[in-house]
C-alpha cells in the first residue's frame, strides 16, 4: 500500500534530527465523477496538521480531518456541480504537501455508476447507503440480531469483480463491484460515532477512497 511504502522509505532514509513529518498525501485529481464528497488521505506523524482547499475562484478554508489510525488522518471535500475546479494541499509542522503548488481536480460528470467518467483512468467511490451524517436507528435495521445491522452500498465505477474494502472503525469488510454498486451485508453498528472508509482501484491505477460519519442509536431490546 503506498501510504506504508511511504512511511518504510522515510523511517530508513530520513535524516534522524529531521525527520518528515508530512508522509504522503492522496485524494481526487485531474477530471473527478460527480457526485462528492470526495475524501482526502493524509500520512503524517503529527497530528498538527490542516487541509485547506479552494472552491472555483473563492479564498481557501479549511477542511476537518478525522484520525483513521495508523497515522492516516481523513478529510472531505464537499459535493459540487459539475464544472467546479477545486484546489487543495495540506500543511503542518512548516511542511507542505504538495511541496509546491497544489492538487487539484475536475467535477465532470454526475452520477458515480459504472457510467461515471474516470479521472485519468482512476477511480470513483461514493456511498449511497448510509450518507454521510445519517443517524442510524431501527428502522435502518436490516437483521434480526441483537444490535443494529446495516447493508453499506457504495456506488463505483470500478469494473464487475473489482475488489473494493470497507473499513468500520478498524474492522474490515471484503466486497466487489457488481454492476456499479458494492453491497457489504451485515455491518454491525454500536451505539455512537463511526467513521466509514471504503478503498478501491483500478488494475495498475491509482487508489481512490471515500469516507463518511455516522451515528448510530440503540435498537430495542438490543444489548447495551
Amino acid at each position: 500500500m503506498r501510504f506504508v511504502a511511504a512511511l518504510l522509505l522515510c523511517l530508513a532514509g530520513c535524516a534522524d534530527d529531521t525527520p518528515a513529518r508530512l508522509l504522503d498525501l492522496e485524494g481526487p485529481e485531474g477530471r473527478v465523477p460527480a457526485p462528492g464528497p470526495w475524501a482526502v488521505e493524509v500520512l503524517a506523524r503529527t497530528d498538527a496538521l490542516e487541509l485547506r482547499a479552494q472552491v472555483g475562484e473563492g479564498a481557501f478554508g479549511a477542511v476537518p480531518l478525522t484520525r483513521a489510525g495508523d497515522g492516516r488522518f481523513v478529510g472531505q471535500l464537499g459535493d459540487q456541480p459539475v464544472g467546479t475546479r477545486v484546489r487543495y494541499f495540506v500543511t503542518g509542522r512548516g511542511e507542505r504537501l504538495p511541496e509546491e503548488g497544489v492538487r487539484a481536480f475536475e467535477v465532470v460528470a454526475t452520477g458515480a455508476g459504472p457510467d461515471a467518467a474516470p479521472a485519468s483512468g482512476g477511480c470513483a467511490l461514493a456511498f449511497r447507503t448510509p450518507r454521510d451524517g445519517a443517524r442510524l436507528g431501527p428502522d435502518d435495521d436490516a437483521a434480526p440480531q441483537a444490535g443494529l445491522q446495516l447493508t453499506v452500498v457504495v456506488e463505483t465505477n470500478l469494473d464487475d469483480g473489482t475488489p473494493v474494502r470497507l473499513d468500520v472503525d478498524g474492522t474490515g469488510y471484503a466486497g466487489e463491484a457488481r454492476g456499479g454498486v458494492v453491497a457489504f451485508g451485515d455491518v454491525a453498528f454500536g451505539p455512537g460515532l463511526h467513521v466509514l472508509t471504503a478503498e478501491g482501484r483500478r488494475p495498475g491505477g491509482p487508489p481512490c477512497a471515500a469516507a463518511i460519519r455516522v451515528e448510530a442509536g440503540g435498537r430495542p431490546g438490543s444489548a447495551p
